[in-house]
C-alpha cells in the first residue's frame, strides 16, 4: 500500500493548493490503515451474506485513491472514510453486482417504513434526515437534511443551526459535545420537520422511534467550551442582547465565531456559569482545572517572599505562561 500511496501521490487532483495538500494527508493515510478498513467492512450486509472483507477493504482503498480526483470530497469525508455506513454507501453506489441498490419494490417498500407523516401534510415529497456518526465518538458526527431548495425548509434548517453544504448537496451540521448525542438531534431536527409540515424520510429506526414518541432531551442552550486554543474559553447561547451584554462585562469577545474569554478568568467564568446556567463541557473543565492547580500558583518573581511555590517542573503549559510575562524595567531589582 506505500507503494499504493506514492503512486496516486502523484495523480493530479482538482482544487486550492491548500485543499490539495491536505487531500494528499488523508490519501496517504488512508493507503496506510488497510486494517482499520478491513475491521469497518466486517460489519457489511455484504460481508455477512459471504463477501470477503479483505477484498472489500482492498477495493474499496483501491477505488478511493484511484478515482476520487477532487480534493473537497476527501476534505468533506476526512471523519467518515472508515466508517462502516460511509464504506457501505461507497460500495453501493460505485461497485457493481452484490453492492448494486436493491430492486425499485424492495426500496419502495423500504421508504415507506422509513417516511413519517405530519398532519397536515404542506409539502410534495420528504426530507432525507441522515445521522452521520464519526470514527472517534458514535454520540457525534454530522446531520444531513437532503431536499430541493425551500424558502421553509431553509428557515427551519437556520433555525436548528444548519448551514448549506454544497460538496454533499445538503444542509449539514456538525454535532460536538456541546449539542450530542447525535441520534437526539436527528430526532429533535425531525421534530422540527414535521412541525413545520414536510414529511420525513429516516433510515434510522432509533430516529424514528424517538421523533415520534417524543422521547428525546431538548438540545441545551448555554454552554461553556475550550476555545481555539488551550488559552480561551467561548460562551455559547442563543441570541439575547441582555445576556450577551453580562458576557462583555466579564471580559468576553466576539471571535468570530462565539464569545472568546480568557481562561486566566477561571472563577469568574465558574461563577457566571452557574449565575446564568451555562454547562461548561469536559475539555473546558479541564482547562480551568488545570489554570487552578497549576499555573495559578505559579511563582511569577523568584525570591519573592510570601508567594506560592511554583508549578511542578517540566509543566509546558506554566513554562508557556512565563515565558509570556516581562517585568517592567522600572520595577526591577538591582539584581535584574
Amino acid at each position: 500500500m506505500r507503494t499504493q500511496a506514492h503512486k496516486n501521490s502523484q495523480q493530479p487532483l482538482s482544487g486550492s493548493p491548500a485543499q490539495i495538500l491536505w487531500a494528499r494527508q488523508l490519501m496517504g493515510q488512508l493507503a496506510r490503515q488497510r486494517a482499520q478498513a478491513e475491521h469497518a467492512c466486517e460489519c457489511l450486509s455484504a460481508t455477512r451474506s459471504g463477501s470477503d472483507a479483505h477484498a472489500l477493504a482492498k477495493w474499496y482503498l483501491t477505488h478511493a485513491l484511484r478515482h476520487q480526483r477532487r480534493a473537497a470530497w476527501w476534505i468533506a469525508n476526512r471523519e467518515y472514510l472508515l466508517a462502516p455506513w460511509f464504506i457501505e454507501e461507497y460500495l453501493r453506489a460505485h461497485r457493481p453486482g452484490a453492492h448494486a441498490m436493491p430492486e425499485e419494490e424492495a426500496r419502495a417498500a423500504a421508504w415507506r417504513e422509513a417516511l413519517l407523516y405530519p398532519e397536515p401534510v404542506r409539502f410534495r415529497g420528504a426530507v432525507e434526515v441522515h445521522a452521520l456518526p464519526c470514527d472517534a465518538a458514535e454520540t457525534q458526527g454530522q446531520l444531513l437534511l437532503k431536499y430541493e431548495m425551500n424558502p421553509e425548509l431553509s428557515r427551519v434548517a437556520r433555525n436548528a443551526k444548519f448551514a448549506w453544504n454544497p460538496n454533499r448537496g445538503a444542509y449539514a451540521r456538525e454535532i460536538d459535545e456541546c449539542s450530542s448525542p447525535l441520534l437526539e438531534r436527528a430526532a429533535e431536527t425531525c421534530a422540527k420537520l414535521l412541525a413545520a409540515g414536510f414529511r420525513v424520510l429516516v433510515p434510522d429506526a432509533r430516529v424514528r422511534k424517538m421523533a415520534v414518541s417524543g422521547d428525546y432531551t431538548r438540545e441545551y442552550p448555554r454552554w461553556i467550551r475550550r476555545g481555539r486554543d488551550a488559552f480561551t474559553l467561548e460562551l455559547l447561547y442563543e441570541h439575547d442582547p441582555w445576556l450577551h451584554e453580562r458576557a462583555r462585562s466579564l471580559g468576553a469577545r466576539w471571535s468570530g465565531r462565539a464569545m472568546e474569554l480568557n481562561w486566566m478568568m477561571s472563577e469568574e467564568a465558574r461563577e457566571f456559569a452557574q449565575l446564568y446556567n451555562f454547562r461548561i463541557t469536559k475539555s473546558a473543565e479541564e482547562i480551568l482545572s488545570r489554570w487552578d492547580t497549576t499555573v495559578k500558583n505559579a511563582r511569577l518573581w523568584a525570591g519573592v517572599e510570601g508567594v506560592s511555590p511554583g508549578p511542578p517542573a517540566g509543566d509546558p503549559l506554566a513554562d508557556k505562561l512565563l515565558e509570556r510575562v516581562q517585568i517592567p524595567e522600572d520595577l526591577r531589582d538591582d539584581d535584574g
